[in-house]
C-alpha cells in the first residue's frame, strides 16, 4: 500500500497493519527559509523524499506507507536560528521528542511494527534518534531513524555541482522547492549570504547530524553580520531540475536503508 496517510479511510489503516506493511514518518519544520521560500519548505521537502522512495520501494515488491508528518522542529543551530524571523514555529527538543514518541507510540498500538523516521530538519535528528531509542527498546516494534544528510554531499558530488557552499535555505533546498512547487518560489527575491567560519583542517569537523564528529553548537559571535537574511548560500544556483536530481538520488539512498532493515526483520 503506497500512499499518504491522512488520504486513508480507517479500514484502509487496517489492511496496511494486516500486510505487515513499514512506515515512514517525516520530521519537517514551521521556519523561515528566507525571503524566497515557503515557512514549509522542510515539510514539503521530506515528504516529496519519502514519497521518492516509497517509488524505488514498490519497484522491489516493498509496499510502505507515507504515514503521518510533524510539521514542527526544535529551535536551530544558534548562529543560523531562524527563531527570530516572523512565521516561524519552534518546539522544544524535549516537546520534539515526547511529541514524535507519541505518535509513534499511537502506531504500534494499532499494530505497525517497523516505523522509518526519515529527517526532514537537521535540528530533529539528536530528539529522534533518542524517541527511536526508547521506543524499540519498550515495545516490540523496530523503529530506525534515516538522516540523509549525513551522505548527501557523496550522493549527488559526482553529478550535481554547486558553484559555493550552500545551506539552510540555499541552492540545495530551493532547487528541491523549484522542482514541486515552483509557484512558491521568488528567486527575485533572494539574496546570496555566507557565513564567515574559519576553515578548519580536523577531520569530519562538522555538526554531528551533517555528518561530522565534532558537537559544536556555537559559533563566534561575528561569524554571521547584519546582512544575515536567514539563509546560507546562493539561492540563484537553483533549477527545478537539479531539484528533481536530488529527489530521485536522495529517495533511492532512503530506499536502499529501508529495503536494506526489511530484509534484516522480514526476509523480504
Amino acid at each position: 500500500m503506497s500512499d499518504d496517510y491522512y488520504r486513508l479511510r480507517s479500514t484502509q489503516i487496517a489492511e496496511a497493519v494486516a500486510a505487515d506493511t513499514p512506515v515512514i514518518i517525516c520530521l519537517g519544520a514551521t521556519e523561515q527559509h528566507g525571503s524566497h521560500l515557503p515557512l514549509g519548505t522542510d515539510t514539503y521537502q521530506v515528504e516529496e523524499l519519502a514519497r521518492s522512495a516509497i517509488k524505488f520501494l514498490d519497484t522491489r515488491g516493498i509496499a510502505a506507507l507515507l504515514g503521518p508528518s510533524i510539521p514542527f522542529g526544535p529551535r536551530q543551530f544558534q548562529c543560523e536560528a531562524p527563531v527570530d524571523f516572523p512565521g516561524t514555529i519552534a518546539i522544544s527538543n524535549k516537546t520534539m521528542q515526547q511529541l514524535l514518541r507519541e505518535v509513534c507510540a499511537e502506531l504500534i498500538r494499532h499494530g505497525f511494527r517497523r516505523l522509518y523516521i526519515v529527517i526532514g530538519n537537521a535540528e530533529s535528528d539528536a530528539p529522534a534518534q533518542i524517541a527511536a531509542k526508547e521506543l524499540s527498546e519498550e515495545t516490540d516494534a523496530v523503529v530506525t531513524t534515516v538522516n540523509w544528510m549525513v551522505v548527501i554531499t557523496e550522493l549527488y558530488q559526482n553529478q550535481i555541482s554547486f558553484q559555493t557552499p550552500q545551506g539552510h535555505g540555499g541552492a540545495g533546498e530551493t532547487a528541491r522547492i523549484l522542482a514541486i512547487l515552483p509557484e512558491l518560489v521568488d528567486l527575485k527575491a533572494s539574496r546570496a549570504y555566507h557565513p564567515k567560519i574559519p576553515a578548519s583542517n580536523l577531520d569530519r569537523d562538522a555538526l554531528p547530524y551533517l555528518g561530522g564528529g565534532i558537537g559544536r553548537y556555537k559559533l563566534p559571535p561575528d561569524a554571521f553580520d547584519d546582512a544575515f537574511e536567514g539563509i546560507v548560500g546562493a539561492p540563484a544556483e537553483a533549477t527545478a531540475e537539479i531539484g528533481r536530481q536530488l529527489f530521485a538520488v536522495i529517495g533511492k539512498w532512503i530506499a536502499d536503508v529501508i529495503a536494506f532493515e526489511e530484509g534484516l526483520w522480514t526476509g523480504r
